[in-house]
Formats: C-alpha cells, structure tokens, sequence
C-alpha cells in the first residue's frame, strides 16, 4: 500500500475513534467519578482545607449540588493544586474541558511512541502509525476517558521521557517528564531502574531536579497539605480499605494485594508479607533480566507489568500502561517475521487484560465464578510479564550493533 493509502487508513481510524469517545465525553450527564474527585480536591486545595478528608470532599460537592458518589483524593498534591484554575469552573464545564484535554493527550501519547519507536528500532514502517492508533482500540483508554482519569496523561509523560532520553541533548527534560509523572501517581518510580541501568544519568539528573523544584515551591505553598499527605499514605497500609474506596477484595479490583487478601484475609499480616514480596519479585526479576541484557527496550513490558502491580487497587483503566511495551512488540512484529509468534501472543495477553469483566459480573453462569477467576487481567499482565523476561527478541537496532 502507498504511504498516501496509509495515511487515509489513518485519518479514518482516528475520526472514529474520535467519534467513539469524544461524542460520549460531550454529552455524557452522569459525573465521572474519578475527575469529581480531583476537582473537589482541587477546590479544597485554594480553600486550604484537607483534601484527604473524605468528609470534607463531601462537603464541597454538597455545596456545589453535585450529586455522586465522591472517591477520596489519592495522590500528592501538587496534581490537585495544578488543577486548581480549572476547579475554578463550573464542574460541567470543567469536565468536558478535562475530557478534551485528555484525548488530545492520547493523540499525544501515539505520536510520542511512534517517534520512540523510530529512534530505538530504526523503524520507518508507513503503518506504524495506524497500528498504534488501532492500540487505543485495543488497551480500555475509553474507561480512562469516560471516568475522568489521569492515567492518560501520565502515561504521557512516561511514552515523553522514552522520547527525550533517545535525544541526547533532552535527556535532562526526559527526566523531568518522568519526575512529573511520579508527583502525579507515584507508581511510575518503578521504571527509575530502566534508565539508570541503561547509564542515562542525564535523565536521573532531570529526574532530581524537577523532584526537588515541584516539590520545594509546593511545600512552600502548600505545606500542610504535604502533612495531610504523609498521614493519609499512612493509612493506606492496611488491606481493610479506604474509606470512599471499594473494599481491596472487591471484584474489580485485581491486585496482587487483592489476590492475597482473598486468599489469607484482608487484615492478615501473610496478605501484606505476600503482597510485598510479589511486588519485590516482579521488580527484582525485571532489573536482573535487564542487567543481563543490557540495552533491549523490550524489557520496558516487564517494569511496566511490575508499576501496574505495585499499587494496591489495580482497575481496568490502569491497564493502558502497557502502550508503550506492547507497541514495541507491535514494531518488532512489523519489523521481523519470526517475531510473529511472541507479538501475536504479546497483543493476545493485552486483549485479555483490557477486557472489563466485571460488567459481566451479573450474567447467571458467571455469578457463581470463583473470586479468583475475576483477577483475569492481573493473571494476563503476568503472562506478558513472562514474555518480556523470557523471550529476547532481535531487533534490527542490535543487528547494527551486533554487526
């Protein structure tokens, strides 16, 4: 096909998936859940009341006539307090601007990954670009979209910081890309190790920098909300739940935490020993292939299998982390024919980690599944978890540097 072909495939897949998920986002009349939360919180940033009180989110929504569920504020705050001019909007308003806003940030993440993937694979492909805008289709970015979730941004960020470092005299922003990230979600401090075993001190460097300015102006602004923080994350150590938050065993949720408190009790101190150490495995395990290896982008999967895991409530809208390590197996398929068998099974793994099963929680012959069998997701990141650190492919970058 010419590129001119390409191109109108291209154009055409994003007009529907633009149709699909932007026409929802600005009709929808039911607030979405986790966006309510990061508005009321950044609403109790400017009114400095405590954004991790529950109560006083509750509050603020009451007085705003927003009637809906409120989930508590989980992150740090300087995410909430950046948000703090548009909590100045009416929610409606404020919702579908953020809606906007996130899916050109997924226009942004498939562009970001198409540059990355030129860089580190040499790939020049002319339906690269398609294949990793049909990957919207595939990973759940329409449940990030239709919540409100932040997920996508910050995997923008991530896919930026895979860019930056490729550009020698960016690396420091590439580290400042990633340091942001981390001040919005934390659990991206997982994928430190990717960089600095591959020696990209600049990144490390951007990395400290941005950590220190972020957090040094808003410990001056904001201080007692970095107390509030502290105390909160405290509280987060028990597997009993949070209050706002779906019990840790509920049936969407499909942690590792989740799995071992099912198995050995919420309150158990085996559930917290077990969780701790799945989490160290996936980690360890994923920096000694990496130390083995050497440079191969492909273990990206695996650290990102591993900061999926971390957290202690893993939702189906998580899942999109898995863009950039899946979309390298989709250049490796475009790239090599005898990669076709691991990037076949690599996609296989995704489709099933992204399937919502718990909508089909009320269907007769499913009810009576057992509690495990609704952890599908988390049990197929594993299995691309074992791909990234089992299979090495070879790309056409280590041929040339092989040759």
């Amino acid at each position: 096909m010419s590129r001119q072909g390409w191109r109108a495939l291209l154009v055409l897949v994003g007009a529907v998936y633009a149709v699909k998920v932007g026409v929802p986002l600005l009709l929808q009349h039911r607030a979405s859940v986790d966006f309510l939360s990061y508005y009321l919180a950044a609403r109790a940033c400017y009114a400095n009341t405590n954004m991790y009180d529950i109560e006083a989110l509750r509050t603020i929504a009451r007085h705003l006539y927003i009637q809906a569920h409120v989930f508590p504020y989980l992150y740090p705050p300087p995410f909430a307090c950046l948000l703090a001019p548009l909590a100045r909007l009416p929610f409606w308003i404020a919702l579908r601007v953020w809606g906007i806003l996130m899916l050109a940030a997924a226009v942004g993440v498939v562009w970001a990954t198409r540059e990355w993937l030129r860089q580190v694979n040499h790939l020049h492909h002319p339906g690269l670009s398609l294949a990793l805008a049909l990957l919207l289709f595939l990973l759940p970015f329409d449940v990030d979209l239709m919540t409100g979730q932040v997920n996508i941004l910050v995997l923008l960020l991530i896919v930026l910081a895979l860019y930056l470092e490729m550009q020698r005299r960016w690396a420091v922003l590439a580290g400042a890309a990633l340091g942001t990230a981390i001040l919005f979600k934390v659990t991206p401090l997982f994928l430190i190790p990717y960089f600095a075993l591959r020696k990209r001190w600049a990144v490390l460097k951007g990395l400290a920098i941005a950590l220190a300015i972020e957090v040094g102006v808003s410990l001056l602004v904001i201080p007692n909300q970095w107390g509030h923080f502290g105390a909160y994350w405290l509280t987060l150590r028990s597997h009993e739940g949070v209050s706002g938050l779906f019990p840790i065993t509920a049936t969407s949720n499909m942690s590792p935490a989740s799995v071992w408190a099912l198995l050995f009790g919420a309150e158990q101190p085996l559930a917290r020993a077990a969780t701790v150490l799945t989490v160290l495995i996936l980690w360890g395990g994923a920096i000694l292939v990496h130390v083995r290896r050497g440079e191969d982008a492909a273990i990206l999967l695996p650290y990102l299998v591993a900061m999926i895991a971390s957290a202690p409530y893993v939702y189906i809208h998580h899942v999109i982390y898995l863009y950039p390590g899946v979309a390298w197996w989709i250049a490796s398929l475009l790239q090599q024919e005898e990669q076709r068998r691991p990037a076949w099974a690599v996609l296989g793994l995704t489709a099933l980690a992204s399937i919502n099963i718990t909508l089909y929680s009320e269907v007769f012959f499913l009810r009576s599944l057992p509690p495990l069998a609704w952890r599908l997701g988390l049990f197929a990141m594993l299995g691309l978890y074992v791909i990234g650190v089992g299979v090495r492919p070879t790309t056409l970058s280590q041929e040339m540097a092989e040759s």
